[in-house]
């Protein structure tokens, strides 16, 4: 493992940041992707929401006819602030901010180089300075890693290029960039793969543009010097997907292999292979490939000239028999069916996994360009809900080709950071409101909302409790380690009146009195310590015993809010009447 600054001309424009030290987290609320059938290309802009995809849907003309070597190997940097806003796309060679403005600063020259990969990373510790990574392809062969900083509040907010095309690593590389979130949650792991061999290369992203490269060795050699394929990581970073690992035309395996988001090791200790659909033939490429939002599920797509699959597997099975044997199914298109359809799969923010298809006017008597998609991809087999035409892009394209789906963070696409709580409940006796996480949290920061508690309202228990003095609204507000990344949540919590109840007061009773104990109507459950269950407790003093008896009930309201009453009933004996009956005859 070895440090180096990769940018000490910029230490004096970076102390300038020493102040803002907030920390930039990124979002895949948007997505772009460039159509590869027109020049000049257009770019396809869709922000998505919790249904689907929303409405503001755009299109521009960039002038960027930039694909690198193939249409669909080609993906876009996108970076989206924490409120879902586009703030910066990049093809490498050109960058446009949120408002697609060009950044006009000198980049690389126009057609000079051509780029297959690009990503967005924040710099940590550091608000508003976004690399932009790009595996870049050189006129006079070879693929390089270089990158550009972009400070997107220069320019009067405009967005302003501090570095350009500089050079990142000297070692050649195949086609393949994977980002995730280092296990502190503040720093990036940036890993790819060197050319011809089975060694990934690890990149840590540190604060002030400090880097730390970790290498590894594991699962196949590759085999082709073009290394034509991608990498990509699992949401919770634990898997590193390798495909493509001859050339494409023999590609034959997938192969999903095991990180260490604490260490950037890449290990294939307990490693899955995903062969051909009929691995006996050579039938169905596992060409593409995209991750439940959880991380169990892995969806591959089987390519073949006469038929298409999109195959899930379970990728919580124990071996690799039993996760070949867990493959279910979900679409396949035999030809022509499909014939638009080049198996790209990304999962986005809403955790719905798309897939883009165009109709061929030849083959299809649907027009335009369309996703289809996995709309429970967090769901086992059929369940996970492939849907057909569930979005038009452009009802007036026939067979345009599409970049990739942009190359997001990892640790953006998983399911957000959540909270239970029970035991809501204000007054005298009421129990602490107990908080838990609903998935794996490694560390968490509370806040519980109650202003009167002069600031000791906080907690850094995985699972706190905190007693409420009285009823209201409070906004609780936490911020957990989740999955390698920080991520928050806020939600209004109501806090409720505990019951007021009372049995009366303490008496005494004789051997011919009666006395019913009532706490009350509307409850929707009593309890008393006599095992009855109903409203009402009535007591005989000829079937008591002398002495004091204690009676207490417990009610619970709709609310699930619970109160206890006591009453202590005193039995003095045989009544009057009979001590002195027989005198009085």
């Amino acid at each position: 493992m070895k440090t180096k600054c990769i940018i000490l001309i910029l230490l004096i424009f970076l102390l300038c940041f020493s102040s803002r030290t907030i920390a930039q987290y990124g979002h895949a609320d948007n997505l772009v992707l460039q159509t590869g059938s027109m020049k000049p290309a257009n770019n396809y802009f869709f922000s998505f929401d919790s249904l689907g995809i929303s409405k503001d849907t755009t299109i521009k003309t960039t002038g960027s006819t930039n694909h690198g070597t193939g249409t669909n190997l080609f993906q876009m940097a996108v970076f989206s602030d924490q409120n879902g806003n586009l703030k910066l796309y990049s093809d490498g060679i050109r960058a446009w901010n949120g408002q697609h403005q060009p950044i006009d600063t000198t980049l690389y020259p126009p057609d000079s180089v051509a780029t297959s990969e690009n990503v967005a990373v924040p710099m940590p510790d550091s608000s508003g300075l976004i690399y932009v990574f790009s595996l870049v392809h050189q006129q006079i062969g070879g693929t390089s890693l270089n990158y550009l900083l972009i400070d997107l509040n220069g320019n009067n907010g405009q967005g302003s290029v501090v570095v350009s095309g500089q050079q990142f690593t000297p070692y050649e590389l195949k086609n393949g960039l994977a980002l995730t979130k280092h296990a502190n949650g503040r720093d990036y792991w940036l890993v790819s793969k060197k050319c011809k061999t089975n060694e990934y290369v690890s990149f840590r992203i540190k604060p002030s543009g400090n880097v730390d490269t970790v290498f590894s060795q594991a699962g196949l050699v590759q085999n082709d010097h073009s290394g034509v394929g991608y990498l990509k990581f699992s949401p919770n970073g634990k898997w590193l997907g390798d495909n493509k690992l001859e050339f494409q035309i023999d590609n034959d395996t997938l192969q999903l292999l095991n990180f260490d988001a604490a260490t950037g090791m890449v290990s294939d200790s307990n490693i899955r292979y995903v062969p051909c659909h009929i691995p006996f033939d050579g039938i169905g490429k596992p060409i593409e490939y995209a991750f439940s939002p959880d991380s169990r599920y892995v969806y591959v797509f089987h390519h073949h000239t006469y038929a298409k699959r999109f195959n899930q597997y379970d990728l919580a099975a124990q071996d690799q028999q039993s996760f070949f044997n867990s493959r279910t199914m979900l679409r396949k298109y035999v030809h022509p069916q499909g014939y638009g359809n080049f198996g790209i799969m990304g999962l986005m923010a809403n955790g719905k996994i798309y897939n883009p298809s165009t109709a061929h006017y030849v083959y299809s008597n649907n027009s335009g360009s369309y996703f289809n998609s996995i709309e429970s991809p967090d769901s086992a087999g059929t369940a996970s809900n492939w849907q057909d035409y569930s979005y038009i892009i452009d009802s007036t394209l026939y067979g345009p080709e599409y970049s990739h789906f942009p190359l997001f963070c990892s640790s953006w696409l998983q399911e957000p950071v959540d909270f239970s709580y029970t035991h809501t409940c204000a007054g005298e006796n009421a129990q602490p409101t107990l908080f838990a996480f609903t998935d794996s949290v490694y560390e968490a920061e509370w806040h519980f909302g109650d202003s009167l508690a002069g600031g000791a309202d906080t907690s850094s228990s995985l699972y706190p409790s905190y007693k409420y003095p009285k009823p209201g609204q409070y906004t609780v507000w936490v911020k957990a380690l989740h999955y390698g990344m920080w991520d928050s949540i806020a939600k209004t919590v109501t806090i409720y009146q505990n019951p007021q109840i009372s049995l009366g007061k303490d008496t005494t009773l004789a051997a011919n009195d009666t006395l019913v104990l009532d706490p009350g109507s509307g409850y929707v459950n009593y309890k008393w310590n006599t095992g009855d269950t109903t409203q009402t407790l009535t007591l005989y003093g000829s079937q008591m015993s002398p002495g004091s008896h204690t009676y207490w009930v417990e009610v619970t309201d709709s609310n699930g809010c619970k109160a206890k009453a006591y009453r202590t009933i005193t039995y003095s004996g045989v009544g009057i009447n009979e001590q002195n009956a027989d005198k009085w005859k």
